[in-house]
């Protein structure tokens, strides 16, 4: 520990999403993570250290320093002003404060802008809210402001990179403008989250490693840790979870496709790491690594529930109940992690990454100028929650009783500083199961849905939560736009993306509407002329089969009142057309519903008036919903 005089600890706190005990090098696994193995040379590394039950609620615990139950107070993505956030602590202490990544939150959208980061004490934020995003094209924001096109994979952009990139800067600004001025950063990434999206080069480093399988690579995995001393000599292997099988009871095929999801899902976490390394090395190069207390994050909730049965290309396939065979993924193969992919490794490789215990995730703390020992490891039991008060600790400073005028919940989590000069210091922390309470979002069936909303030209992010569900029943989308002479081009209307949604739009002066059934296929109602120059009514509705969730149904699309074009949508979308690509007026932000305009300026060039959108327009909605909740109700 510091003297007493010294100059407060800078923070960084680096988090992994989804990574298991078992997957990084520096636990034994084969996931290489030479930045976090610099790290644990140079510092400690905790071996018993515990996410709470959810992504979710390890993040808010890890922030606030509140663990389950008191955690399950955070509801519908807004955290209560009586659990603050280690950022909005250490920011009335003098603190520069920024958040880069995953923030889980479901903040409004409108002024006056609740429940974003910039609200919980981060001072910058440059990121994606929700659970996951694309690496390739991802919805970003900007404080609360959409980043439209922070990058295309033509250009080679990549999330993980631009993150890191925006971290390094922020520090470097922070520092010169400011030399005096600790900082707490917080770097989330998306990464090992699926999609596993990673550049082909960091894939190609693992080919051929994995060919003897899961059961294998569990076995060698188990053997490095315990000559590294990170378990005890008498573990055995868990009990194989329920639905994997041996890796020899699979097909050839299927072996093949799970070897390819697994040489990316490693190089995914090598390049991931190694953007970490980007931060910690730029630290180092303006001084401030000495004084910066690290704390390296590997998993938020560990890899039990991580993973598809067989693996897939298109993890939406899954999602939406549709079937995704072999024979299909393995002739994308050379598509695995590249932007028009969206996959997702085997359940039996998620088990092995976790070894041997599913509930662990690694911890390392790194402190030049605070912690004598180093390359040592640490076997008391800790908790996510701990984090909070090890920074307040270190920095000498106290638990805020109130903050900003409002009376705070005590901190359960206990302070690992007596751990850091101590390998032998006995835990203060009582072990306990992270089964517990699990913290949740409301999802879209339980939020109070329009059947109808009227939108206007410039509307950005729309979430689905807040707007018609067009899922699963008869509706319409009725754009009143101006052209010019050539006819206008671009997007009118646009939700989800690449890997399932709908867009209606103008190429060419010609007006399209697209249904993508979850990357699958999809189906385009083509105008057969230009428009011509002033005001349109453009109209497509769809009439919906009925007789269960998914069915077709036929669309047909109108222009000033003329049917131009109709045809059959054999099957649609029952559950989810992306995790994060929104509704856009005027604009596909993400990846492009249609490959039709991918390449082409997406934001319309003429004039929208208004975009009605309504649903329900049959019986059938309200009786597929009646029978959900029946058989909701029956489980």
């Amino acid at each position: 520990m510091p003297k007493t005089d010294a100059p407060l600890p800078n923070v960084l706190v680096v988090l992994i999403d989804d990574m298991g005990f078992g997957a990084s090098s520096v636990y034994g696994g084969p996931c290489g993570m030479p930045a976090a193995e610099r790290l644990a040379y140079g510092g400690l590394l905790y071996t018993r250290f515990h996410p709470a039950a959810t992504g979710s609620s390890t993040r808010q615990a890890l922030l606030t320093g509140r663990d389950q139950p008191s955690a399950a107070t955070y509801h519908a993505g807004h955290r209560p002003d009586t659990t603050a956030t280690i950022a909005r602590m250490l920011k009335h202490h003098g603190y520069a404060t920024a958040a880069f990544g995953k923030m889980p939150q479901r903040p409004k959208t409108s002024e006056p802008y609740e429940g974003w980061p910039t609200g919980d004490g981060f001072e910058k934020f440059y990121g994606f809210v929700g659970g996951e995003t694309s690496q390739w094209e991802p919805t970003l924001f900007d404080g609360v402001r959409p980043v439209l096109e922070p990058g295309r994979p033509e250009t080679r952009y990549h999330l993980s990179e631009d993150l890191a990139g925006q971290a390094v800067q922020w520090i470097r600004t922070q520092q010169a403008r400011s030399p005096g001025t600790p900082f707490f950063v917080y770097l989330s990434f998306g990464a090992t989250q699926a999609p596993h999206h990673v550049p082909w080069r960091w894939r190609e480093r693992y080919r051929g490693r994995f060919e003897d399988g899961w059961d294998a690579q569990s076995q060698r995995t188990l053997r490095r840790q315990k000559a590294l001393g990170l378990v005890p000599a008498h573990v055995k292997l868990p009990p194989r979870p329920d639905g994997v099988p041996r890796w020899g009871e699979l097909t050839m095929p299927s072996r093949r496709l799970a070897v390819a999801l697994m040489e990316n899902y490693a190089g995914f976490a090598s390049h991931t790491d190694r953007q970490a390394g980007r931060v910690v090395d730029a630290l180092h190069l303006l001084g401030a690594l000495g004084n910066t207390m690290i704390f390296y994050v590997l998993g938020d909730r560990g890899n039990p529930e991580a993973g598809r049965p067989e693996g897939t290309v298109n993890d939406f396939l899954g999602r939406n109940g549709m079937p995704a065979p072999t024979r299909d993924a393995l002739a994308r193969i050379d598509e695995i992690g590249g932007p028009e992919s969206y996959p997702n490794y085997p359940a039996g490789w998620a088990a092995a990454m976790g070894t041997p215990f599913a509930r662990r995730t690694g911890l390392i703390v790194h402190w030049p100028d605070g912690i004598g020992r180093r390359r040592e490891l640490r076997h008391q039991w800790q908790h996510c929650a701990d984090i909070v008060p090890t920074i307040l600790d270190a920095a000498g400073l106290p638990e805020p009783r109130t903050l900003d005028g409002v009376a705070q919940q005590p901190i359960q989590g206990v302070s690992m500083c007596h751990t850091f000069d101590a390998p032998d210091a006995p835990a203060r922390r009582v072990p306990r199961e992270t089964r517990g309470a699990r913290l949740s979002w409301p999802s879209a069936g339980r939020l109070a849905r329009r059947s109808s909303m009227v939108f206007h030209g410039g509307a950005r992010r729309l979430p689905h939560g807040g707007v018609p569900d067009v899922k699963n029943t008869s509706h319409a989308i009725t754009a009143h736009i101006e052209v010019g002479a050539d006819g206008g081009g671009g997007v009118i209307a646009a939700q989800g993306g690449r890997f399932g949604g709908w867009a209606l739009y103008v190429v060419s002066g010609l007006v399209v509407y697209c249904y993508n059934l979850s990357g699958r296929e999809r189906t385009h109602l083509h105008a057969p002329s230009p428009l011509p120059s002033g005001r349109h009514h453009v109209r497509f509705e769809f009439a919906y089969d009925g007789g269960g969730r998914g069915t077709g149904g036929t669309g047909t699309l109108a222009i000033d009142g003329v049917e131009v074009a109709a045809g059959r949508i054999e099957a649609t979308v029952p559950s989810q057309f992306s995790s994060d690509q929104m509704l856009g007026i005027g604009l596909d932000s993400g990846s492009p519903v249609s490959d039709e305009y991918a390449t082409l300026p997406r934001a319309f060039t003429g004039t929208i008036h208004s975009l009605r959108i309504e649903v329900g327009l049959d019986h059938h909605r309200s009786g597929e919903r009646a029978t959900h909740r029946r058989k909701a109700a029956r489980r």
